[in-house]
């Protein structure tokens, strides 16, 4: 049922909030993403169900038709994820294979950033990638 579905909530016009639910995935035709990042806290997280595992918004994507979902965890700092997806993206343009990217995104995280309260794991190791690279 809706209630125990994993949806995100969009913000919309005048204040007002939208749900997307999984669900709304499986009725595109001929899913066409390589790659879907999900930027949002807890995307790769759902309701466990024996023998199938988390039902979650990362799991929709890739039965929806999208090989690659990169998503989160746990919940994100929304800075410290804008900085890792800017150097993800930086070595995308360059040429760097996804999960490559999404390795060095990490290391620049865990070893450049000035602030050490932002290299502590909490704040990059709950992005991941989950299907074909």
């Amino acid at each position: 049922d809706s209630l125990s579905e994993p949806y995100i909530i969009l913000a919309g016009k005048k204040g007002r909030t939208n749900r997307f639910y999984t669900s709304a995935l499986y009725g595109i035709p001929n899913f066409q993403n390589r790659m879907f990042i999900l930027n949002a806290c807890h995307t790769a997280q759902g309701r466990y169900l024996p023998g199938e595992g988390p039902i979650s918004f990362a799991r929709s994507f890739r039965q929806a038709g999208c090989p690659t979902v990169i998503s989160n965890r746990w919940e994100a700092s929304e800075q410290a994820n804008a900085a890792l997806l800017r150097t993800y993206y930086a070595c995308i343009a360059r040429g760097d294979h996804p999960a490559q990217a999404l390795g060095t995104a990490k290391r620049v995280a865990i070893h450049y950033d000035r602030d050490a309260v932002k290299r502590h794991p909490k704040h990059w190791a709950g992005l991941g990638g989950y299907g074909a690279w």
